[in-house]
């Protein structure tokens, strides 16, 4: 069984700086979504798989072996037809089409493979939604994940310190430092390397990858990237120009350089 993996032409439809891109090169948790479809099939044991694209190949390539990409054998076709394939059939899920024929999976990368019934970029609500089923699956999967109570994963080198508060259901990633006072509540998903400081409030969004969050700072229903702020339910992106507020962590650190430990490299 050789999977297919159909990467769109159109480009993801949030307005904001580093979603120009195409849905292939789309960073999820550290990953782009090229990557996190590649790791699903070699976690199910896959060793070949196929992409159909019409982006360069040797671009996608090096992408994929600085992301330190699966052992797969992989190869690149072009995408004839695409669009038009997919219009004939608008109501069939992207995820799976069965007019090509055969057994093989196929796949489109307008969506996440462990949560093929949610379309990432149809609107904001969807993409949190697929966020935090993409969580839950990786949580499930990596055996250094702990959890510490029902509901609650925490990844490895993760350090909580006391007096903050976690409720479930929420996903924590790796190597985060949550100080105290802090209150992560319901469907939350804090990305790998964040930092959040004394008395932050989190409830119901997702924080990126090596983000931090300033101190008495109220994340409620959005979506936070370093200096990128979407609020979900109005629809609103902004970047947020005080690196006291959210930054990415990097910056934080260049300009904090007595913080300790280095989270995120």
């Amino acid at each position: 069984m050789i999977p297919t993996i159909i990467c769109p032409e159109e480009k993801c439809v949030f307005k904001t700086r580093q979603l120009k891109i195409s849905m292939a090169r789309f960073p999820l948790l550290g990953m782009s979504l090229l990557h996190h479809a590649l790791t699903h099939f070699w976690n199910q044991g896959g060793e070949q798989v196929i992409i159909e694209t019409n982006e360069d190949p040797d671009e996608l390539k090096t992408m994929l072996e600085a992301e330190t990409t699966p052992d797969l054998e992989i190869a690149f076709q072009k995408a004839p037809g695409i669009e038009t394939e997919r219009e004939r059939k608008p109501s069939t899920p992207r995820m799976r089409l069965p007019n090509r024929g055969g057994t093989n999976p196929i796949v489109w990368l307008d969506r996440l493979i462990n949560a093929d019934s949610i379309p990432l970029f149809r609107s904001f609500e969807t993409y949190l939604a697929a966020v935090k089923a993409l969580a839950e699956s990786r949580s499930r999967l990596r055996p250094d994940t702990s959890e510490p109570f029902r509901g609650v994963y925490v990844g490895r080198g993760t350090v909580v310190s006391s007096g903050a508060e976690i409720r479930s259901p929420c996903w924590i990633g790796e190597n985060v430092q949550i100080e105290r006072g802090t209150k992560i509540s319901e469907g939350s998903v804090i990305g790998d390397g964040c930092l959040i400081d004394r008395n932050a409030l989190i409830r119901d969004s997702f924080v990126e990858n090596g983000t931090y969050v300033g101190q008495n700072l109220i994340i409620n229903n959005a979506i936070v990237n370093g200096q990128d702020w979407i609020q979900i339910k109005q629809r609103s992106y902004s970047i947020v120009q005080d690196a006291h507020l959210v930054s990415p962590i990097n910056f934080y650190r260049r300009t904090h350089p007595a913080l300790t430990p280095v989270l995120y490299s």
